[in-house]
């Protein structure tokens, strides 16, 4: 009926319950044999109350575990931090793990700041990613619902495979696969250039050349009396020159006027028809 003080020890045996309370409302049972799951027979410590038991203390006043309408909670401060819940578990504020395994699905509404992030299976991203640094992929990269990329973007190889290739896989007559180049201009106007080929390479002093170009221009961008014109041009004694111009009622053959000549063979002779650059003759069947 009063206080029971013991020096030693307080030896109980299995299946002993320790009941503390005028009902008795917080039972604490030696073993596993009295819990929901089954007796491991190593000694576990079982605690059973009602729904206001609550844990208090373990080395901090501020900490408590309690029962709170079927959900086990853990307060700080008075703030809930880890709760479960009927789909798992809920937790208030930052979670610092130094390792986490997770071998189920991981849902976050919110914004995620990973440092390093390694992922061994699939990554399945219903909505926008948005990747601030730059992305690496060791392996081939694939896009099933295309991709656009809204700055200058460089694809490199470290030999001589096709850089990039377009493949239609499309089994009809029309034109596949497609490249295009389009220049969505809000405010056309003639002689408007459209979109350039520029074949690019290095010299022997380690300077970038540019060797050869296809360019395109608006020449007429009034409806229904439209004219484009494409320039094939090359480099001469290092400076670019138009080869062969196609405007949009005559295609002309150096147009710039340089010294280069103009030839076209046949089966057996080459210069069936000969025009010298330099000299303004026109030779068929010689070159002479």
């Amino acid at each position: 009926g009063g206080t029971l003080t013991v020096g030693s020890h307080l030896n109980m045996g299995d299946n002993d319950i320790l009941k503390m309370g005028a009902d008795a409302d917080l039972k604490i049972y030696h073993d596993g044999s009295h819990s929901i799951v089954a007796d491991t027979g190593t000694g576990d410590l079982l605690l059973k109350g009602n729904a206001s038991v609550k844990l208090q203390g373990i080395n901090d006043s501020n900490l408590i575990i309690a029962n709170q309408g079927g959900a086990v909670t853990l307060y700080y401060s008075n703030a809930a931090k880890l709760e479960t819940v009927s789909g798992g578990v809920t937790v208030t504020g930052v979670l610092t793990a130094t390792s986490l395994d997770i071998s189920g699905d991981i849902d976050v509404d919110g914004t995620t700041n990973l440092d390093v992030v390694d992922i061994d299976g699939a990554v399945n991203m219903a909505t926008t990613a948005l990747v601030t640094g730059v992305l690496t992929t060791t392996a081939a990269t694939v896009f099933n619902g295309g991709f656009a990329s809204n700055a200058a973007s460089t694809i490199s190889t470290a030999d001589n495979l096709d850089t990039l290739s377009l493949t239609s896989t499309d089994a009809d007559g029309f034109v596949g696969p497609n490249l295009r180049f389009y220049r969505n201009s809000s405010s056309p106007a003639d002689a408007d250039m459209l979109a350039a080929l520029d074949f690019e390479g290095r010299n022997d002093n380690s300077q970038d050349v540019l060797y050869a170009q296809i360019l395109t221009q608006t020449s007429d961008v009034s409806d229904g009396t439209e004219d484009g014109t494409m320039y094939i041009q090359g480099m001469v004694a290092g400076t670019t020159r138009a080869k062969i111009s196609m405007f949009g009622g005559e295609t002309v053959i150096n147009d710039a006027g340089i010294d280069i000549d103009f030839r076209v063979e046949s089966n057996g002779n080459a210069n069936m028809l000969f025009v010298d650059g330099g000299n303004n003759r026109v030779g068929i069947g010689t070159s002479s």
